[in-house]
């Protein structure tokens, strides 16, 4: 299944995992029995690796790509390991 997202919204379900079966696909590609699966932000994995190299407390993190997540900008404030998201779609 390439395009989970999209999946979801055909199916009318909140939650990939839902229709996803994580210990298949570790399976089936021959990870370690005792390997863990997540889905995770697309944008915000980009902008994560960001806060662990800085020293700043109050951050603004700016996210761009070419929608191949149905999400073209997005932007993140974190102050204090409080961190925020405001999506433009």
């Amino acid at each position: 299944m390439r395009d989970i997202g999209r999946q979801c919204q055909l199916q009318r379900k909140r939650d990939a995992l839902a229709i996803f079966r994580p210990e298949k696909f570790l399976a089936d590609n021959h990870f370690r029995p005792d390997a863990t699966f997540a889905f995770a932000n697309h944008h915000e994995a980009h902008a994560l690796p960001s806060l662990f190299y800085t020293d700043w407390d109050d951050v603004l993190i700016f996210t761009a790509d070419g929608i191949g997540d149905n999400v073209i900008f997005d932007s993140s404030g974190n102050r204090r390991s409080n961190v925020r998201s405001a999506r433009c779609v």
